[in-house]
C-alpha cells in the first residue's frame, strides 16, 4: 500500500519547522564545539569522522555496479599547532570569567 508524504510524520515536522536561511560555518560550529566543551585556551580546527561503504550499488539486482557511500561518522575537536584560516581560537570564543569578589553587602545603621 503506498504512503502519501502527510502520513510520515517525519515528514510533517520537517514540513512544519522553521527552515534555517543560513547554516553554520566551520568556524561557527568549531566555536560552538570549544564552548560545549568549555574550552579557555589553545587553538582548535574542526575534525570530522567519515565512514566509507563499499559494495555493490544499483536500482536492481541486474543493474549493480561497484559503488561506495560515505557517511558522517561524527564531529569533534583537534588541536591546531598553528592557526589556519578555519582554527578558531578558544580564548576569543570563550574567555574565562573572573569569580565574582566576595562583596559584603551595606548593613543599614539606625
Amino acid at each position: 500500500m503506498p504512503t502519501s508524504p502527510n502520513s510520515n510524520p517525519v515528514a510533517q515536522g520537517a514540513a512544519e519547522a522553521k527552515p534555517i536561511d543560513t547554516p553554520l560555518t566551520l568556524r561557527d560550529l568549531t566555536a560552538l564545539l570549544i564552548k560545549h566543551y568549555d574550552l579557555h585556551e589553545g587553538l582548535y580546527n574542526l575534525l570530522i569522522e567519515y565512514q566509507i561503504g563499499v559494495g555493490p550499488v544499483g536500482p536492481s539486482p541486474d543493474q549493480m555496479l561497484p559503488g561506495a557511500m560515505i557517511a558522517i561518522r561524527g564531529a569533534g575537536l583537534a588541536a591546531a599547532p598553528k592557526g589556519t584560516a578555519n582554527s578558531v581560537d578558544a580564548a576569543e570564543v570563550n574567555p574565562r570569567t573572573m569569580p565574582r569578589a566576595n562583596r559584603k553587602k551595606p548593613t543599614a545603621k539606625s
